[in-house]
């Protein structure tokens, strides 16, 4: 799946106006050869990113000019097929584990009620949005092709952190908590909700950084103005 490299994905002044953001994060089956369909809404040669299995999601509203954590969004998936044994040795999750739970057209709705509206973060957006895009074509809530939500909302944590950070690669989510003193003892392996919650933590620490380099910016241009 061809990495995502919009400008301006990690822009954190498209926040400034924002009120809702919601951190999120997808496992998966890994990825899967396409089926006729599929690969014609893909392209010749391309292939879809892996089936969801679980979905996690954390909103944070703002609340007097901070940000404040405001709900989760939690589900497994069962995808109705296998998951390939790399994807397994990342999240650890079985197709035993998922007996019993929904498909992802069952959550479909919920899950567009809680995202409606809000900025869409993601630690390497293109993966999440890619996934998003996908699961809601095959559940028939939009045409193969669209969005499955405004791509002017989205934003991506890891070009935030490069922005902020130059390093010339592409950071992980672990490298960016480990950069910010965040603490991640929670994260024993990749999973869902757990990953979503640190890219929201790693987001909000981000603005608060930018938020601090601005006012003290303000205070130096007051000090020279004096």
């Amino acid at each position: 799946m061809p990495k995502t490299t919009d400008a301006g994905a990690g822009d954190l002044s498209r926040l400034d106006r924002a009120d809702r953001i919601v951190a999120i994060d997808f496992e998966t089956t890994g990825l899967h050869p396409a089926k006729r369909g599929e690969a014609k809404a893909h392209g010749a040669g391309s292939r879809p990113p892996g089936c969801v299995i679980e979905i996690g999601c954390v909103a944070l509203e703002r609340h007097a000019g901070t940000w404040r954590w405001a709900g989760t969004f939690h589900s497994l998936v069962d995808p109705g097929t296998f998951i390939m044994p790399e994807a397994r040795k990342v999240h650890g999750i079985s197709r035993d584990s998922l007996r019993g739970a929904p498909r992802f057209w069952e959550v479909a709705d919920a899950l567009r009620a809680f995202t409606a509206g809000a900025v869409l973060a993601a630690h390497d957006h293109g993966c999440e949005r890619d996934c998003l895009d996908y699961e809601m074509a095959r559940a028939k809530r939009i045409a193969w092709g669209r969005p499955g939500h405004d791509p002017s909302l989205w934003l991506c944590t890891q070009a935030a952190f490069e922005a902020a950070f130059p390093t010339g690669r592409q950071i992980s989510l672990d490298a960016a908590c480990d950069g910010l003193g965040i603490s991640r003892k929670a994260r024993t392996r990749h999973g869902a909700l757990v990953d979503a919650a640190l890219t929201a933590e790693v987001l909000v620490s981000l603005l608060e950084r930018r938020s601090a380099s601005r006012g003290a910016r303000s205070r130096c241009g007051d000090r020279l103005a004096a």
